[in-house]
């Protein structure tokens, strides 16, 4: 169990540290970051977006697309993108596509079955950690592994505690 559990805290410290943590494995495996999208204007607050229409048209250019999550554009602007999978990934949100909701088009693609081993590592961090991947088996590992420390600690103090109480009658 102690394996599983430095493994599950090492993930834990990698998704905590991101961006360092994808720097190294891709320098050490190979891959790269996702290019960043071409920016487009900020959007007015209260512009009307047909996401329908949105939707139909990455559908038209990316058939084979499952979206998952919509990435909205921060306080100061920025790109809204879809994340989600391309047939062949095991992460439900790996890929991402930038979108322009205004215009209906696609703005980039990075599809994750083109990112290197480094890179595909780091994407799988979270899945893995939370596990979200795995089926049943895998999410009781986690919680096995999760309350080890908890399991650890108690029964460490409880047998601490019989041994004070012994050695204080002696």
């Amino acid at each position: 169990m102690l394996p599983l559990l430095l493994a599950w805290v090492s993930m834990g410290i990698m998704l905590g540290f991101h961006r360092q943590a994808q720097d190294v494995l891709t320098a050490v495996f190979g891959g790269r970051a996702p290019a960043p999208m071409q920016g487009q204007e900020s959007v007015a607050r209260g512009a009307t977006i047909d996401w329908p229409r949105v939707m139909q048209m990455v559908h038209a250019t990316q058939p084979t697309f499952t979206p998952a999550r919509l990435l909205l554009p921060g306080p100061h602007g920025g790109d809204f993108a879809l994340r989600g999978r391309f047939p062949g990934e095991w992460s439900d949100a790996a890929s991402t596509i930038g979108i322009d909701p205004h215009a209906a088009r696609v703005l980039s693609v990075d599809d994750a079955r083109s990112a290197g081993l480094g890179m595909r590592i780091s994407m799988g961090l979270l899945p893995v950690h939370s596990a979200a991947v795995g089926g049943a088996w895998w999410r009781t590992l986690a919680l096995c592994t999760g309350l080890t420390p908890s399991v650890l600690l108690v029964f460490g103090t409880l047998f601490w505690l019989r041994r004070r109480r012994r050695a204080a009658m002696v």
